[in-house]
């Protein structure tokens, strides 16, 4: 596993708890599964290419609570900006967020879901 990022190795290893104790450590806004090491695996296809169902969980968990995150900050700059042009229509933002396990792909063009139904890992809100 050479040249991954501490949570790449963290995430294929299924230590969750060793993430979760990472995380405060990244920058802020720093999306846990969009990190793409050269292969194009992110942390969670790691986590599906081992077999590391707990900590696949966990990152679909952050991703989910970081898209909300991000979703309520826009929708607070949004009203702010409305606020100020009084009823000034603006165009709608891209998508925010992103599936992790559907989202990114490697050089092969998998998934995370890809590999993880490769492996034979079943995950739960599929």
């Amino acid at each position: 596993m050479f040249g991954v990022t501490a949570l790449m190795k963290f995430a294929a290893w299924d230590k969750v708890d060793l993430c979760e104790l990472l995380v405060p450590c990244l920058p802020q806004g720093h999306a846990t599964t969009a990190v793409t090491h050269s292969s194009g695996f992110t942390a969670a296809h790691h986590a599906a290419d081992m077999g590391a169902g707990r900590a696949l969980a966990w990152l679909l968990e952050k991703a989910q609570q970081q898209a909300q995150h991000q979703a309520q900050q826009q929708a607070q700059h949004q009203a702010q900006h409305q606020a100020q042009h009084q009823g000034g229509q603006q165009g709608g933002g891209g998508g925010v967020g992103g599936d992790p396990l559907r989202g990114p792909v490697d050089k092969r063009g998998r998934t995370a879901a890809d590999v993880a139904a490769e492996r034979g890992l079943v995950l739960l809100g599929m």
